[in-house]
């Protein structure tokens, strides 16, 4: 691993593996992050002066557990393929929310290339203040619900908070376009 603790986003399930860390590349940081289209995955992210560029690798490096909740801070702006690098579907992990600046001024676009957001197997969290669009399930999955379902964002076994939330132009051919 690059990372010196995995959590469920590195590995999944976390538990049942022997995992053994050699040569950590990348620091984790146990503190709220911020992200910025103007930021840089070189930054620090632990404030607004120094945001991150991508959601991503602010997840590769925050640091949560159930005693020190986190939130990723991000500022207004269009987090994309294109735009950002953004990788697609931004998945909710356990112990940490999304936070945008503003509903409509934070915009997360997967420009049709996959879903937006898939949360799975988490619960306490939020997502508020943002905008989903441009998503569509994944074709890559062999299961036909995965591959058709949940264009904007596709929860399974969660209960999270969304507040404040538009999901525009994301489509399904089966169920879960918004």
């Amino acid at each position: 691993f690059t990372v010196a603790q995995a959590t469920d986003y590195h590995v999944s399930p976390p538990s049942g593996f022997s995992i053994s860390y050699l040569n950590t590349a990348i620091e984790q940081t146990a503190t709220d992050l911020y992200v910025s289209q103007w930021g840089s995955d070189s930054n620090s992210g632990t404030s607004p002066e120094t945001p991150l560029k991508t959601i991503q690798y602010a997840y590769s490096i925050i640091y949560p557990d159930s005693s020190n909740r986190r939130t990723i801070h991000l500022a207004d702006g269009v987090y994309s393929p294109s735009t950002t690098g953004e990788v697609f579907p931004v998945g909710l992990m356990e112990y940490v929310s999304i936070q945008g600046e503003s509903q409509m001024g934070t915009i997360l676009d997967a420009e049709g290339t996959e879903r937006v957001m898939d949360v799975i197997d988490v619960h306490g969290n939020t997502i508020s203040n943002l905008t989903l669009r441009g998503g569509l399930p994944s074709g890559n999955s062999t299961h036909y619900w995965e591959r058709n379902s949940g264009g904007g964002i596709r929860l399974i076994n969660t209960s999270i908070g969304i507040s404040n939330v538009n999901i525009l132009g994301c489509s399904a051919n089966r169920s879960g376009g918004g």
